[in-house]
C-alpha cells in the first residue's frame, strides 16, 4: 500500500504512465486492424481490405501519440511497398504532390520571417501592450491568426510562424493559461480558413470543381460575403469558449515573469529583413490576382520561396532549426493517400454507399447540413482533412440539389468540416503546435484542451446551420 512517505515520484508515475499507454495502443493496433481486415476482406479485394486495416492501425497509434505521428505515415508508406498493396512510385507520391510543395514553399518563406527580427517585433508588441491583461493577450494571438489566413494560405505555414511566440505569450504561467494559448493558435489558425478564398489551398480545389459561372462568381470578396455569417458565427463561439478556458485560470500577471525585451526600432537595417516584407506582399499579390494569371499556387509560392532564400539567405543551422521537418514529412505521408485510396479502389467503394444520402435527405436544410457535418466529422476521425476532403466532394457536390444546397454551398459545409479537429493526428496544425508545446516543456491541461476542440467542432457546426438564412437571401440555397 503507499503511503504519502513512499509515493512513487512523478517521473515514475510518468513513466508508468507512459507505458500502460503504449500497452493499450499496441493492443488497439493489434486487435482493431485484424477485425476490420476480417469484416472487409469478403467485400473489398485483399488489398484494398489491408490497406484499410493498415489506415486504422496508423490511425490509433495518431490517437495516442506513442511514437512522433511521421514515423507512422512512413512505416504506412514502407508497409504498403512491401506488402505489394502499391507501387512505390504511388506510395511515396504526396513528396511530389502540390499539397507537399505548397507547405514546403510556405515553410520556407516562414523561415525567412521567424529569423528576420519582424516576428519577434510583433511578439514585443504584443507583450507590452497586453502586459497583465491575459484576455488582450489572447485576443491579441487570435487576431495574429487571422492576419496571417489573410496572407497566407497555409494553416499549416501559419502554424509555423505562430509557433515562435507559445514561449513569450504563454511564459511560466499555470497550464490553463498555457492551453488556451496554445487553442487560442490552433482554433484562430484554422477556424477561418475556409472563410477567406486565400485560407486554404483547397478552397482553390473547390473553386475547381465548381462550373465556369460559379468560379466567376466566387472570387475573393464574394466568397468572403458568402462566408460571412461563419465568419461572424465563429467568432463569437470562439470568444466564448476561450473565457471558458481562461476562467480561473489563475492570475492574471505571472508573479516574476519575464518583461518584454525591447528591440530594435523598425524598419530594420539590414537589406535580407527588408526582403522579407517585399516577398509577403508579392505572395499576397500572387494569390489575389491568381484567377488572371492561372499560376498554380504551389508552384508560385515555391518561386518566391526561393527567390527570397536567394536574395537573403540563411546559414544551414538555422535552416535545419527553423523547418519543422517532422511536421513536412508528416504531410507527405498523409499526401499520398488519396492516389492510394483510388489504386485500390477505396474511394470507388465508399463513393458506391454516399448515393444513400439522397435517400435519406430530409426536407430540412438545417437537418441535412449537420448531418453531412457529423459524417465529415466521422470520416476525419481516421482520414486526413484533404484526402478526406477531395473524396466526399467528388462524390457529394452531385447531390447538391437533392440536398438543398448550391454546389458551392455544399463544398463549403465539406471543406468547414473537414477542417475541424479534436485529436491531434486529426490536424496538422495541432500536432505542430502540440510539438512545440512539449519541446518547450509546457505543462498542458490535455483534458481541457479536448474538451476546448470539441466545443470547437460544435461550434462549426453551428455556425454552418446558422448561415443557411444568410445563404438563403444570396439564393445559395
Amino acid at each position: 500500500m503507499t503511503t504519502a512517505g513512499n509515493r512513487a515520484p512523478p517521473r515514475v508515475a510518468v513513466a508508468h504512465a507512459t507505458s500502460a499507454r503504449a500497452l493499450v495502443a499496441w493492443a488497439l493496433t493489434l486487435a482493431l486492424p485484424l477485425g476490420v481486415f476480417s469484416a472487409l476482406s469478403t467485400r473489398l479485394s485483399h488489398d484494398a481490405a489491408m490497406l484499410l486495416a493498415l489506415m486504422v492501425g496508423a490511425a490509433i497509434h495518431w490517437v495516442f501519440r506513442v511514437v512522433p505521428d511521421f514515423v507512422i505515415g512512413l512505416l504506412l508508406l514502407w508497409l504498403c511497398v512491401l506488402l505489394g498493396l502499391a507501387p512505390a512510385g504511388l506510395a511515396f507520391s504526396g513528396f511530389t504532390s502540390p499539397v507537399f510543395l505548397l507547405v514546403l514553399g510556405v515553410f520556407l518563406l516562414s523561415a525567412l520571417l521567424t529569423e528576420s527580427p519582424w516576428m519577434a517585433h510583433w511578439s514585443d508588441l504584443l507583450l507590452r501592450y497586453t502586459q497583465g491583461n491575459t484576455t488582450a493577450r489572447l485576443g491579441a494571438v487570435v487576431l495574429t491568426a487571422i492576419i496571417l489566413t489573410l496572407v497566407l494560405p497555409s494553416p499549416l505555414g501559419r502554424s509555423a510562424l505562430l509557433a515562435p511566440l507559445l514561449q513569450p505569450l504563454a511564459g511560466a504561467r499555470n497550464p490553463r493559461f498555457q492551453t488556451a494559448v496554445v487553442f487560442a493558435m490552433a482554433q484562430g489558425n484554422t477556424l477561418w480558413s475556409t472563410a477567406f478564398l486565400t485560407g486554404n489551398p483547397l478552397n482553390f480545389v473547390l473553386l475547381g470543381m465548381l462550373d465556369v459561372q460559379a468560379q466567376q462568381r466566387f472570387q475573393w470578396l464574394s466568397w468572403l460575403a458568402a462566408a460571412a455569417a461563419f465568419a461572424l458565427v465563429v467568432a463569437l463561439g470562439l470568444a466564448v469558449l476561450l473565457a471558458c478556458l481562461l476562467y480561473r485560470s489563475g492570475p492574471k500577471v505571472p508573479p516574476g515573469g519575464q518583461q518584454p525585451a525591447m528591440l530594435a526600432p523598425l524598419p530594420p537595417r539590414e537589406r535580407q529583413d527588408a526582403a522579407v516584407p517585399v516577398l509577403y506582399a508579392l505572395l499576397f499579390l500572387v494569390v489575389l490576382t491568381r484567377p488572371y494569371h492561372q499560376i498554380e499556387l504551389h508552384l508560385a509560392v515555391g518561386a518566391l520561396a526561393l527567390m527570397g532564400h536567394y536574395l537573403a539567405p540563411m546559414s544551414l543551422q538555422a535552416l535545419r532549426m527553423r523547418l519543422d521537418w517532422p511536421t513536412l514529412l508528416f504531410i507527405a505521408t498523409l499526401a499520398a493517400w488519396q492516389p492510394m485510396l483510388h489504386h485500390t479502389g477505396i474511394d470507388s467503394w465508399l463513393a458506391s454507399y454516399l448515393p444513400l444520402l439522397a435517400r435519406l435527405a430530409h426536407t430540412s436544410v438545417v437537418v441535412n447540413v449537420i448531418g453531412v457535418s457529423v459524417m465529415v466529422g466521422l470520416v476525419r476521425l481516421v482520414m486526413p482533412g484533404a484526402p478526406a476532403f477531395i473524396v466526399l466532394a467528388s462524390s457529394l457536390l452531385p447531390l447538391a440539389p437533392a440536398l438543398g444546397l448550391s454546389p458551392w454551398a455544399l463544398g463549403f459545409v465539406l471543406l468547414s468540416a473537414s477542417e475541424g479537429f479534436v485529436l491531434a493526428h486529426q490536424h496538422g496544425v495541432l500536432s505542430h503546435l502540440l510539438s512545440e508545446a512539449q519541446s518547450l516543456g509546457m505543462s498542458l491541461d490535455q483534458r481541457r484542451l479536448l474538451l476546448a476542440n470539441f466545443g470547437a467542432w460544435v461550434l462549426r457546426v453551428l455556425a454552418l446551420a446558422l448561415s443557411i438564412p444568410w445563404w438563403q437571401r444570396l439564393s445559395l440555397v
